[in-house]
């Protein structure tokens, strides 16, 4: 008695089962997320054409499957958007003649996730107090959050590493990622030589980063 569910996203859409539970109100948990609590089921994902494909188990169980699955997922567009979603785009840089109203109705295309609202109001009002600038470690620390929205947390403290001609003193910046948010090493060194570009872009000349990402 196996019952599979194939999702109908594209898996690299999928960020998160974020729960199941069937007809009867027992929820499922990944087999690999395993816990004490003895009330939990299991699943198995697996990857297959592209999708991803939830396997259910009953054979050990001896009622009959539940009537019904429900399972609730996190999604993103990828990098198939970037910084500012569709419909929120509502005004021009620039005005031009016979132009009185515009509104981007698709996603603007980029390198990375959507951004929300909240990472984008806090990235303005960084960019307003300090003049597009970090000073602080409170500042550098606020500036990492809106890089990214898998980012979680970030705190700062002043650190060394090596350098050619010996050590130097760095900032040391500790991000929080969202657990299997990244999916391989690659992602992750990515995102740290993305982040210490933009922070270093945004701070005085000569200021070295060392970004550690910590997986949550």
């Amino acid at each position: 008695r196996l019952v599979e569910v194939e999702l109908p996203e594209d898996i690299a859409g999928i960020l998160e089962i974020t729960g199941v539970v069937d007809s009867a109100g027992r929820e499922y948990v990944a087999r690999h997320q395993a816990g004490a609590d003895p009330n939990h089921r299991f699943y198995s994902p697996e990857e297959r054409d592209g999708r991803l494909v939830l396997w259910f188990d009953f054979s050990s169980h001896l009622e009959l499957p539940p009537d019904s699955l429900t399972i609730n997922y996190a999604t993103t567009t990828g990098v198939a958007a970037n910084a500012i979603e569709a419909g929120k785009i509502t005004e021009l840089y620039e005005s031009h003649p016979g132009i009185s109203a515009v509104v981007n109705i698709i996603p603007t295309a980029g390198a990375i996730p959507a951004k929300t609202g909240k990472q984008i109001m806090t990235e303005v009002s960084a960019r307003l107090r300090n003049r597009d600038r970090a000073l602080t470690f409170g500042e550098i620390s606020r500036w990492a959050m809106t890089f990214d929205p898998r980012i979680t947390s970030a705190v700062c403290e002043n650190g060394v590493e090596r350098a050619a001609r010996g050590v130097r003193r760095c900032v040391v910046v500790r991000v929080t990622v969202g657990e299997g948010r990244l999916y391989s090493e690659d992602e992750v060194r990515l995102l740290q030589t993305r982040l210490t570009s933009f922070l270093k872009a945004r701070s005085a000349v000569n200021t070295q980063y060392r970004v550690e990402i910590i997986k949550g």
